[in-house]
């Protein structure tokens, strides 16, 4: 007898897992992309660029760093986060001592 087929995941999901793995790689704990999504789309994050027609990039601050998040418009889910430049500098500093 054959177990259940798996299903094969969209592109949202795809993006998601993504950013859960960034989240724990660069912020150290998985941040929901259900609470990024909605501060994103009631404008409690700070635009910082649109890097094309359905991605734009926002400000984010945990536990005092910035953070740069990387959005899709078009599916509504967060593609990754990025450190900012201040926290990206420190990072080098302290693998450099």
């Amino acid at each position: 007898m054959r177990g259940r087929k798996k299903r094969k995941k969209d592109k949202r999901e795809a993006l998601i897992i993504h950013f859960q793995r960034r989240c724990m790689q660069r912020v150290g704990k998985i941040l929901s992309s259900k609470e990024i999504t909605s501060k994103i789309q009631k404008g409690e994050l700070e635009f910082l660029e649109r890097q094309s027609i359905r991605v734009s990039a926002f400000k984010y601050t945990h536990e005092g760093e910035d953070y740069k998040i990387v959005y899709d418009m078009e599916r509504k889910a967060p593609i990754t986060i990025l450190y900012s430049e201040e926290v990206w500098q420190k990072k080098q500093a302290q693998l450099l001592t």
